[in-house]
């Protein structure tokens, strides 16, 4: 799947006659896959590279987000949404459903990441307190 991923869009890089058709299978074949294995960052960052070649800019950036996401870089994938977000407020042509996607999945990952942060601000006052002297 990957390597026919890689092989589409090498196509459409050098602008073959028959590179959109694949690329539009590879990218239907992708979205099946990353649908089951949402964690797979290898897999989004092919379908976003796909989409970008069949110029779905918005759909690109949200893949490139989760390939982020996929590896736990929260702030690169929030960074990611939010151009998708200003892409999607400017462009009318895009798609409404890949739009509120954006927006929902930004909601999710800035909620993670704020959740990361108390746990960690959570952690160094435990381990602040572990420090401390036992009163006397």
């Amino acid at each position: 799947l990957l390597l026919r991923a890689q092989a589409a869009s090498a196509a459409a890089e050098a602008r073959l006659p028959q590179a959109s058709g694949a690329v539009r299978q590879s990218m239907e074949a992708l979205q099946t896959w990353v649908s089951l294995h949402p964690n797979d960052a290898g897999a989004w960052q092919l379908l976003g590279q796909n989409a970008q070649h069949l110029g779905l800019k918005l759909r690109s950036l949200r893949s490139e987000a989760e390939a982020r996401a996929a590896v736990g870089d929260l702030s690169g994938a929030i960074d990611r949404l939010r151009a998708g977000q200003r892409l999607a407020r400017g462009a009318t042509s895009e798609d409404f459903v890949d739009a509120s996607i954006v927006e929902a999945r930004l909601r999710d990952l800035e909620s993670q990441r704020r959740q990361q942060w108390l746990e960690m601000r959570a952690e160094r006052r435990g381990s602040e307190r572990d420090e401390e002297p036992p009163p006397r």
